[in-house]
């Protein structure tokens, strides 16, 4: 049996080390050449502690997220999307926010000011 070979699929695995080498910047984990490729789909291959970000780039027609049972946590934003393409989010693991308090400074008449 053989396996079809896609050629705009850019296929990425994401493992904790190289989301703190690279600061978690998706396009750079991925490497020049793949994050070109219209179509690109990102698998977490363990819990990822920190923020996933995919920069624009107008090659991108579909952006996908595959946690694979993975949880991606941070205590700020756990994924930003700048691009245009939209990002599908798939799999069973979490996407969560980590952040358990702010300040909040006003009367709640009127402006009220929310802040980390």
């Amino acid at each position: 049996m053989s396996i079809p070979l896609v050629s705009n699929v850019g296929f990425t695995e994401i493992s904790q080390s190289l989301v703190d080498s690279n600061s978690g910047v998706l396009n750079d984990i991925a490497g020049t050449d793949k994050s070109k490729l219209p179509v690109q789909i990102f698998k977490l291959t363990e819990a990822i502690s920190g923020n996933l970000q995919m920069n624009a780039d107008a090659a991108h027609k579909k952006i996908i997220l595959d946690t694979n049972g993975a949880n991606l946590t941070h205590s700020g934003s756990p994924l930003t999307n700048n691009s245009s393409a939209a990002l599908e989010l798939r799999g069973n693991g979490n996407v969560q926010n980590l952040k358990t308090s702010f300040n909040v400074s006003g009367s709640g008449i009127g402006t009220t000011t929310i802040a980390d």
